[in-house]
C-alpha cells in the first residue's frame, strides 16, 4: 500500500517541497495509520538527506494529516542516538 508523504524543508536558506507516494506497512496502517506513515517519512527523509545534506525539516504531511511532531520527535532521537554513540574499540 502506499500514501502520499510531503516533506517540507529547508536547504541552504531555500525552502523545498518533496512529495511522493510511498510504501507502508499494510498492517501497521489499519492499526495506527499515523504512525505507519510516520515510518515512511523518515525512511523518505533518510534519503532526503543524502541528497540534500544539512536540510531542515519544518512539515510533514501525508493525506492531508500533519504528522510533523511524530516524524520531528523520531528524527531527532536518531540524531541524537547517532551522535552519542560511543564505539569501545579495543587496542
Amino acid at each position: 500500500m502506499k500514501v502520499l508523504i510531503q516533506i517540507h524543508f529547508e536547504v541552504n536558506g531555500s525552502k523545498v517541497l518533496r512529495r511522493g507516494d510511498i510504501s507502508v506497512n499494510s498492517f501497521e496502517y489499519k492499526i495506527k495509520p499515523d504512525n505507519a506513515a510516520a515510518e515512511s517519512a523518515i525512511r523518505y527523509i533518510k534519503d532526503l538527506r543524502r541528497e540534500h545534506p544539512g536540510m531542515k525539516v519544518y512539515k510533514v504531511v501525508y493525506k492531508t494529516i500533519d504528522i510533523t511532531e511524530l516524524v520531528l520527535k523520531e528524527l531527532k532521537r536518531i540524531d541524537d542516538e547517532i551522535l552519542n554513540d560511543t564505539y569501545d574499540v579495543p587496542f
